[in-house]
């Protein structure tokens, strides 16, 4: 599925349902914009979203010239561009929480992103005390496995 920029997000929503609700599917991707009707304002609690994967930072452009008034009043009071990372890191983190809808519920979320190593201050707390970086492939896809395995409820049995 994907997100276009007339596509009413109810009807989008009422097809990922249809998806989810057939046993005989084995699911869906969607593929969605940062600030875009999907990461915004909708929930993918449940069943809706079992991984999210993040590419890059959703920075403004540094050239737009609202960008360059904002950066520029922000300067001049003291605030030495960090509104600029903000404006970036809040909707990339509300959209993420939008893959959980109560205390129970999971998701494995990928942010693939070479700014994102370590612990990155401006990642929400409950994604930062939880980021793993994975130098290696083989290490990632082990641990997701693992992971989605586990919370699948599926056992794995050597013979």
């Amino acid at each position: 599925m994907f997100e276009k920029r007339d596509t009413d997000p109810a009807f989008l929503m009422r097809r990922l349902d249809s998806i989810i609700s057939n046993p005989g599917k084995n699911g869906t991707l969607i593929f969605a914009v940062i600030r875009g009707k999907f990461s915004e304002g909708v929930a993918f609690a449940n069943d809706r979203a079992r991984v999210v994967i993040s590419i890059g930072v959703p920075y403004a452009d540094i050239h737009d010239d609202q960008i360059k008034a904002k950066k520029s009043y922000n300067n001049k009071i003291n605030r030495k561009g960090d509104w600029y990372s903000t404006h970036a890191f809040r909707p990339m983190n509300l959209a993420l929480g939008r893959a959980f809808g109560n205390k129970d519920d999971w998701a494995a979320i990928l942010m693939i992103d070479r700014r994102l190593g370590g612990k990155q201050p401006r990642v929400s707390k409950w994604i930062r005390d939880r980021l793993v970086t994975y130098p290696y492939y083989d290490e990632f896809k082990r641990d997701f496995l693992e992971f989605m395995n586990r919370k699948l409820g599926i056992v794995k049995i050597e013979l």
